[in-house]
């Protein structure tokens, strides 16, 4: 008989199918509130073989229950909390009757008044058969990417690929607020940690995939026998000790680069060439990396270097080169202008129009940091801008700069240029591509608003943009959904509010505004909002404006390489004119 701790179903498996094992082996479950065991399994070499080590079905006395989180009863193979009842149930806790009140409860599904379930804690799902599964712990539930993921139920999926005898998957917090999980793994260490996680991505989503995997000979248990957890993650910041230096002519760069990497969370034995998202990188610490990288070497990597494909071979080539360029550390280049991209995603903006903004051709690339706290630390757009003007002013410059966004960006740049002049910095140009926002005045605005798509969208015969609409309608009013990453959509859904609230006083700047032919959707349709604000801009630009007309849609204007050649020409001519 077994209990304390979660059954491995491989450990459970040798153990039956050794000589020396028992004739019989018995899974038992339950909490010390219970009186020991509520449950137990007699396991079974074909549910064992299966990766199931089920805790099976309540004993004499006991009863028990799969709770969902609405409070009832869940379906078979639905998870939910295990409730324990009958007469195991204990009086509760000492001299702690909050405690005794938040765990044990009145049982409202089989007892008889009076009788109370207790409130294990534990998720369990129940088979059609009635045994019981369990699946881990509510409390060890963990947020990642802005999905509940189990780290057990990892571990247990990791067990099954080849090569894999045992697995431990801890969760831990990074540097940046976020959670990442950490596999440990037994078995045949030949095999490469990349190679483990191509074929973990193929057995579950992306969220689930552990950032790390780290080869172990054996699980590190404390004095009572127990899995020893701080333990294994201490091996996990003793692992770049034991990466190999690299040689050639970028092996000193590539030395501080892969340091760069291991302070930002990215541990393990990093080769020259390996891609940063495939060795468990993320774009938040990717921000931070970029940072490190501009005080370390004293020079700013344009966007497109930190996109897919980044490997401490890339970069350190590209770093040489910029080094190899540069005079003296006094020369170093001013920015003239700055653009600004959407908080939510990592979008290279074209450097065909950043570079035409100035005559000198210097820009540099502003985002407000992504972050799970992201609405808390900027509740409103102004407080986005104060952040991009505190980047601009730590950034050298040498005389007027230039403002450009695109889209939201236009808008945030908008705000960043009233801060910079209020403070009598001077912004000499202001550019906005396809800019404008939404303010809605009376209840019925938005009501109206979709009157107007549906009506213009049933006229063009726009089924796409229907379909969407019609998904909006039934999942509630939310902006789409335009990034597959959870934590990027509730950015741009605050975002999208914080611009709704957003309520601009005038500049003194003179600015050229981009604007659209094509609409791809009624998305696009500016003029089909009735309360959306066309021309703010003569309003609120009190030097000279221009209007330039593109023949692309929204996205276009900076995704179209004809339309990017049509926005840079004019911005160059501009340029050099003025």
């Amino acid at each position: 008989m077994i209990g304390g701790e979660a059954c491995d179903p491989v450990v459970a498996r040798h153990v039956l199918e050794s000589h020396q094992g028992p004739g019989r082996l018995i899974n038992g479950y339950g909490p010390t509130e219970t009186v020991t065991f509520a449950t137990a399994e007699v396991l079974e070499l074909h549910d064992l073989a299966r990766g199931r080590a089920p805790i099976g079905r309540p004993i004499a006395g006991r009863t028990a229950h799969v709770v969902m989180e609405d409070g009832g009863l869940a379906p078979a193979g639905v998870e939910g909390e295990l409730f324990v009842g009958g007469e195991c149930v204990s009086l509760g806790y000492l001299n702690d009757p909050a405690a005794t009140a938040a765990k044990f409860v009145p049982d409202r599904f089989a007892g008889g008044p009076g009788e109370r379930l207790y409130r294990t804690g534990d998720i369990c799902r129940m088979s059609e058969d009635g045994t019981l599964d369990f699946v881990g712990r509510r409390d060890e539930q963990v947020k990642v990417r802005g999905f509940r993921v189990e780290p057990q139920g990892v571990a247990t999926l990791l067990r099954n690929l080849p090569g894999v005898t045992d697995t431990v998957v801890i969760p831990r917090q990074t540097r940046f607020g976020t959670c990442e999980l950490v596999a440990f793994l037994t078995g045949e260490q030949s095999r490469s940690p990349d190679a483990i996680r191509r074929q973990a991505a193929m057995q579950m989503p992306s969220f689930m995939v552990p950032s790390r995997f780290c080869w172990v000979e054996r699980f590190p248990l404390t004095a009572t026998g127990k899995l020893d957890r701080t333990a294994l993650l201490d091996l996990v910041d003793t692992r770049q000790d034991a990466v190999p230096r690299s040689a050639g002519p970028h092996g000193s760069v590539i030395e501080d680069l892969r340091q760069i990497w291991f302070e930002n969370g990215v541990t393990g034995e990093i080769a020259p060439d390996d891609d940063y998202f495939d060795i468990g990188g993320n774009s938040l610490a990717l921000i931070n990396i970029a940072l490190d990288v501009e005080t370390r070497f004293g020079i700013r990597m344009p966007p497109e270097m930190f996109g897919n494909g980044l490997t401490l071979n890339s970069l350190a080539a590209h770093l040489c080169a910029a080094i190899d360029h540069r005079d003296t550390p006094a020369d170093r280049p001013t920015a003239r202008a700055f653009v600004v991209s959407q908080p939510w995603n990592m979008a290279r903006f074209p450097s065909d129009i950043g570079s035409r903004v100035h005559p000198d051709g210097r820009w540099v690339q502003l985002q407000v940091p992504p972050t799970e706290t992201f609405s808390a630390s900027y509740p409103t757009l102004p407080s986005m801008a104060a952040e991009l003007v505190r980047q601009i002013r730590e950034t050298p410059t040498d005389g007027p700069i230039a403002l450009v966004g695109h889209s939201f960006g236009g808008v945030l740049a908008f705000e960043v240029a009233r801060q910079l002049i209020d403070a009598g910095t001077q912004v000499e140009r202001l550019v906005l591509l396809d800019s404008h926002w939404e303010v809605r005045r009376a209840p019925l605005d938005l009501a109206r608003v979709w009157m107007k798509q549906w009506a213009h969208a049933l006229r063009q015969g726009d089924w796409p943009f229907l379909g969407d609409r019609a998904r909006r309608l039934l999942g509630g009013t939310q902006p789409p959904p335009i990034a597959a990453d959870q934590l990027s959509r509730g950015i741009l859904a605050h975002c999208l509010k914080v611009m709704n609230e957003y309520r601009p006083r005038p500049v003194a700047t003179r600015a050229t505004l981009f604007r659209c032919r094509r609409h791809r959707t009624a998305y696009d349709r500016a003029d089909l909002s009735s309360r959306k604000l066309l021309h703010p801009w003569d309003e609120l630009i009190l030097g000279s404006t221009e209007t330039v007309w593109v023949d692309t849609d929204h996205a276009g204007i900076v995704l179209a390489p004809d339309a990017v050649a049509v926005v840079a020409g004019h911005l160059s001519s501009g340029a050099s004119a003025a």
